[in-house]
């Protein structure tokens, strides 16, 4: 591929050091299965063309600090805004802006290092939403990733945080750790007795301390201690299941090797209900309390990926997240688990391609014993003409399972085929 240089040159085209990307990217798309259901009222089986339309930029604020050359006070320090605009042409409900604002700021000083990572999201959707059936009841209603698609559509604020400040000691390190993660859902509380309307407001917010050691200069193993609540706004008078709880960690993160790439957090998380989830009867809102032990619960915790450098054009990427989360019903917790591999290879310099599995699970605690079970397989390319322009073309098949003791539900499962072709242009 010959591409004209000398018109990156061009002062027009030259982009300045305090722009760190100026962009839009265009999706065209069909959805076969817009609301994730097989069998739940009118809302079946409705496919969609849709329409996404993305610009963004994103700033650089250190050219603007006045800083000398290899003062790393301040590394990075960039703000980005992303809204997204989307069109669903067939079912006009959906349509929706998310607004996306990141920040993103590190740096050192001697022995310190420092880092916040924000992303904040204002979804500016509908209002309003599909009303259940309990969810503890024999009846056909959504399951755990149809909800999602569509809650993630109505109008709401999101926001998910991370802070650290570390401080090395030789080959070890101290490092204070902040994380949350927040919904502010603003969809109307409007439905009648038995019924459930998906969408309180619920967040994590956790703190803690890890103690590492530098294997290498790339490479870090640590300990790690996390104290956090979990919050559930309770809907109907229904069940809270909010929490607070303890985590203890053994973490890896860097280049063990230079062909893996690790970041990886593992161990178990000890939880302590409190409200309406405690029973000394053995039941949870008269249902079999199978799940819990009076007021505790322990559940195991992993959140990390690899990447592997198979061959210089060959890699492999593994990703993994398991833990303990209030769901969106307002009645219950579950274990949500989402684990992928994703195989890519640099065909030509300018062409990508890639190949992709993945396995989720929505397994619910008592009252409600609803086990969703997504799979997907998924494929796609992309094309970069320049450095200006790039092309993609993404498919992907995903099939619901679920397994639940009262009845079969044939409305939680869900076939939904995904095809996307996108253009981006950036300076």
């Amino acid at each position: 591929m010959i591409v004209d240089k000398a018109s990156q040159d061009d002062g027009y085209f030259k982009k300045p050091t305090w722009l760190s990307e100026i962009s839009v990217t265009v999706k065209e798309g069909y959805d076969s299965d817009v609301f994730l259901n097989n069998n739940y009222n009118n809302y079946s089986n409705k496919g969609s063309w849709f329409t996404s339309v993305t610009p963004k930029v994103e700033l650089n604020f250190v050219p603007f600090l006045g800083l000398d050359k290899g003062d790393d006070t301040v590394k990075t320090f960039t703000a980005s805004y992303a809204p997204e605009f989307v069109i669903y042409h067939g079912q006009e409900s959906e349509d929706y802006t998310a607004h996306r604002v990141g920040t993103k700021f590190n740096g050192s000083v001697d022995d310190f290092s420092y880092g916040l990572d924000n992303g904040f999201t204002y979804i500016q959707g509908r209002g309003d939403s599909l009303v259940f059936s309990a969810p503890y009841s024999s009846a056909g209603e959504m399951n755990a990733y149809g909800v999602a698609a569509f809650r993630e559509r109505r109008d709401q604020f999101q926001d998910r945080l991370k802070l650290f400040v570390r401080k090395d000691i030789g080959d070890f390190f101290l490092r204070p750790v902040v994380n949350g993660l927040y919904y502010d859902m603003h969809v109307k509380q409007d439905y009648s007795p038995g019924t459930y309307l998906n969408f309180p407001d619920r967040y994590d917010a956790n703190t803690g301390l890890d103690l590492g050691y530098k294997v290498t200069k790339d490479y870090d193993i640590y300990l790690g201690y996390r104290y956090g609540h979990q919050f559930e706004g309770a809907l109907n008078n229904s069940i809270d299941f909010s929490c607070d709880y303890q985590r203890v960690l053994l973490g890896m993160e860097g280049k063990p090797f230079k062909w893996l790439t690790l970041n990886l957090e593992i161990g178990p998380d000890f939880r302590n209900y409190g409200g309406a989830a405690q029973s000394d009867t053995g039941t949870i809102g008269g249902l079999p309390n199978s799940d819990f032990d009076g007021m505790n619960k322990t559940v195991p915790y992993i959140d990390g990926s690899a990447t592997f450098a198979i061959t210089s054009v060959d890699s492999l990427i593994l990703k993994g997240k398991q833990w303990e989360w209030v769901s969106s019903t307002g009645c219950a917790a579950y274990v949500d688990r989402d684990f992928s591999v994703t195989y890519q290879r640099k065909i030509l310099d300018e062409l990508t391609g890639h190949v992709g599995l993945r396995y989720q699970e929505a397994k619910y605690d008592s009252p409600y014993f609803g086990d969703d079970i997504p799979y997907s397989v998924s494929t796609g390319f992309q094309y970069k003409l320049d450095d200006h322009w790039t092309f993609g073309a993404d498919y992907s098949y995903s099939w619901c399972n679920n397994d639940v003791i009262e009845s079969p539900r044939t409305g939680r499962e869900y076939d939904d085929h995904l095809v996307t072709m996108s253009t981006k242009w950036s300076l």
